[in-house]
Formats: structure tokens, C-alpha cells, sequence
């Protein structure tokens, strides 16, 4: 089985938060595709170096830790 590349990667996760106008936290990101956070993380990490992608301000539980994790949207997308 071939790995996904980390463009691949990036690119699946920066749709994925932009379908959802409230965007999505890195746990969730990873829930939705059953991987690991450490897989996700590192492409979030990116995509916001990169400027694509912002924090919403918000805070959701990751139930997994008990953490609150910050959210991210598209950059220049609206939350409501």
C-alpha cells in the first residue's frame, strides 16, 4: 500500500475545515478519517505557517484527553 505524501495530506485537511463553516479542531480532523493526531497535526501546523488556514478564537474538548484543542477555518472564511 502506497503512504499518502504530506501535500496529499494537507490538501484532504484544508477541504475538509473548509466544508465545515465552523470549522474543525486537529482531533476532529482526525476522528473524521480514523488516523492518528500526530498524523494531522504536523499538515495543521502547516497550513497555518502557510496562512490557508486561521483560528476561530474557539475551544472544543478533545473527549479522548480531556484537552480543549483550538479550531481552524479557511482564511477569510466566515463562522456562522
Amino acid at each position: 500500500m502506497k503512504r499518502e505524501s504530506s501535500e496529499r495530506k494537507r490538501d484532504r485537511y484544508f477541504k475538509m475545515i473548509g466544508k465545515r463553516k465552523k470549522g474543525l479542531s486537529v482531533w476532529e480532523i482526525a476522528e473524521l478519517l480514523n488516523v492518528p493526531f500526530s498524523w494531522v497535526a504536523p499538515r495543521v501546523t502547516e497550513l497555518k505557517s502557510g496562512g490557508l488556514i486561521v483560528p476561530t478564537g474557539e475551544r472544543r474538548l478533545n473527549p479522548t484527553s480531556g484537552k480543549m484543542c483550538g479550531v481552524f477555518k479557511i482564511s477569510g472564511q466566515t463562522c456562522d
